[in-house]
């Protein structure tokens, strides 16, 4: 059980820091100072520009930083782990229900 607890946060975790805004923009910023931009092309289709250096290309993608993400829980003590992985996962199964219901 543990595991799929784990495993749905580093999800959650790494989709916030790759691809979602967060409240207040925060994530969104955070992306903007390493140089990490989604722009717009000609069809209205969004092109996220990534430098070419290690941190932004870390944050630019999702398979890159769900290592990172899971190596920390990895070496955070169990109880921090779980306590911090916890609400992570809660989310990541409210956002699972809801595109389930809503498949559009």
């Amino acid at each position: 059980m543990n595991i799929i607890l784990m495993i749905l946060a580093t999800w959650r975790i790494s989709s916030l820091l790759t691809f979602e805004d967060g409240p207040f923009d925060i994530f969104l910023n955070f992306r903007e100072k390493l140089g990490i931009f989604d722009i717009l092309d000609k069809d209205g289709n969004t092109i996220t520009e990534v430098p070419l250096r290690f941190v932004p290309q870390m944050f630019g993608c999702i398979w890159c930083i769900s290592i990172w993400v899971g190596a920390v829980f990895f070496l955070l003590p169990p109880h921090l782990a779980y306590s911090i992985a916890f609400p992570f996962a809660l989310s990541t199964g409210a956002i699972l229900i809801d595109n389930h219901i809503h498949k559009d």
